[in-house]
């Protein structure tokens, strides 16, 4: 085998600038790798990741929550019970964002996500997590400027769900009120035939976390949403 092996400037030269160019365009590559992996967020913003969760993990997670902000645990358990059966992986309300004008009027036109990089992600506008707390009502609480799927995280659903359950508690009292309220804004929101499935379900698992609505719970369903 014979190896060539340049002796001349003249025969050097465009060897020198062909390795020249190879170790450009290398390290060229290197840096432009290295500053993408340095701002991942460049560009679009990317959604961030979710670890499932344990119902055992949820339940602890809300009791503490729940015991931190002077809420009946039981209670707090209650509505993560009848709203998601505890999977703080549930998405829901997935028509919400395209029925009527919700977006535009909700999302698009909402002085507390003006800003938001993505407001025009009509289909992450949805119900996240445990509580099942609609974005556009609830990310202020966390982060207006953030990723609505970010409700997915527990702790966070879990601190905004116990906090919202906890005004609720405050202003009404009585967790059924509470309860209608939570679905529809406040209890004389609520149609006659929407109360009375509130108080169905929440009477169906009332019992699971000993909690007692009263005998009258439907009756007292269908007077505050007529009030």
């Amino acid at each position: 085998m014979v190896i060539w092996y340049p002796h001349t400037m003249n025969e050097r030269a465009p060897l020198y600038a062909f390795l020249g160019g190879i170790g450009l365009v290398t390290i060229g590559a290197l840096l432009l790798g290295r500053r993408r992996s340095e701002f991942p967020g460049a560009g679009r913003p990317s959604l961030p990741a979710t670890v499932p969760a344990t119902t055992g993990a949820v339940q602890k997670a809300i009791v503490a929550e729940a015991n931190r902000q002077g809420v009946n645990p039981a209670v707090a358990l209650l509505f993560a019970d009848v709203e998601s059966g505890f999977q703080a992986g549930a998405v829901g309300d997935k028509n919400w964002p395209y029925r009527g004008d919700n977006w535009e009027r909700f999302v698009l036109n909402n002085p507390r996500l003006q800003g938001n990089p993505y407001l025009m992600d009509r289909e992450l506008w949805v119900s996240y997590g445990v509580y099942q707390l609609l974005a556009p009502f609830h990310l202020h609480y966390h982060d207006p400027m953030a990723n609505p799927r970010s409700l997915l995280n527990l702790n966070t659903n879990v601190r905004v769900g116990v906090a919202k359950i906890k005004r609720l508690l405050s202003k009404y009292g009585d967790p059924l009120a509470a309860r209608m309220a939570y679905v529809c804004g406040s209890p004389s929101a609520c149609s006659t035939s929407r109360a009375e499935l509130i108080a169905s379900r929440l009477e169906s698992k009332a019992g699971r976390w000993n909690i007692y609505l009263g005998s009258d719970a439907m009756a007292r369903a269908r007077e505050m949403a007529v009030a």
